[in-house]
């Protein structure tokens, strides 16, 4: 079984990009080689509404694991 990996300020870079291009949470999930529940997760806890933004969704985190 692998370990769990945090996602990355990178990876939510690439999906802050793709989500504002209209990608499905599968197609960016693909693109990431990420499970879907992911990137849904990552959407649902880091979303205002219909946009993502990556560094608000980086500074919750940082917020959180403090």
């Amino acid at each position: 079984m692998d370990a769990y990996r945090h996602i990355t300020p990178i990876e939510r870079g690439r999906i802050m990009t793709l989500f504002e291009q209209g990608h499905s949470p599968a197609a960016i999930a693909a693109e990431l080689n990420r499970h879907k529940s992911t990137i849904l997760r990552e959407l649902k806890r880091n979303s205002a509404g219909e946009s993502y933004d990556a560094s608000k969704a980086q500074e919750k985190y940082d917020s959180r694991r403090k």
